[in-house]
């Protein structure tokens, strides 16, 4: 779930982590109105059967159903896919034609994996905190018409801070941090959508802010 392209072993479990039912529990409002705003989005489609979800720090096949409930096909960017996914699983996925799993940290695979279709390239969760120079990488797979959403933390409301903060809290309990996740750790607390630089990337014809009451939603047409 992030971009780096080695990984330790304290990276690993530390990312295995985030997905225990005790720690997600923490995060299910924001993955409430994140979900939320995503059908949104897909909703206002045309030719959704044409487009392609591509979800970056898919997990263990995160939005998969949402894909599916508009005909779309569903592309998952995640380096730990096979740390998430039996091999048993992976294969059965594997025959299935809409799906496709990418087992690489954006930025460190060919952008013709993600195909000629239109694409919505979704960073989930908080997930663009986690990618250095992101317009950077960003650049290297987007195409005219494509469309980028992203989730972060609304830092400017006191409920999602304080949720923000039973979460981390919660996620860094469950063992000491290495002084390398501390570092990551620190970066991502202080993450704001607003450093975002819309004028570093290739397209953006138009974009929306969404301020939920957790989440903060960027949404680029491109």
């Amino acid at each position: 779930m992030h971009n780096n392209v080695l990984f330790t072993e304290a990276d690993k479990e530390y990312f295995i982590r985030m997905m225990l039912p005790q720690i997600r529990d923490h995060s299910k409002a924001f993955e409430e109105e994140e979900e939320r705003e995503l059908h949104k989005l897909l909703r206002s489609l045309e030719n959704k059967q044409n487009t392609q979800l591509v979800i970056v720090g898919a997990g263990s096949l995160s939005y998969i159903e949402v894909a599916f409930t508009y005909n779309m096909s569903y592309i998952a960017v995640e380096p730990l896919i096979n740390l998430y996914l039996q091999k048993q699983i992976r294969f059965i996925v594997g025959l299935h034609n809409k799906i496709i799993l990418i087992d690489r940290a954006l930025g460190t695979f060919h952008k013709k994996r993600l195909g000629t279709s239109k694409n919505i390239l979704a960073f989930i969760f908080n997930v663009l905190a986690y990618i250095p120079t992101p317009e950077k990488i960003i650049n290297q797979y987007i195409k005219k018409n494509d469309i980028i959403f992203i989730v972060s933390w609304n830092i400017e409301n006191c409920e999602s801070l304080c949720l923000k903060k039973k979460y981390f809290g919660a996620l860094n309990a469950c063992a000491p941090l290495c002084d390398t996740l501390k570092i990551t750790n620190k970066a991502i607390a202080n993450f704001k959508l607003d450093d975002f630089d819309l004028s570093a990337l290739k397209y953006c014809s138009t974009y929306k802010r969404i301020k939920n009451k957790i989440t903060d939603i960027l949404i680029i047409y491109c």
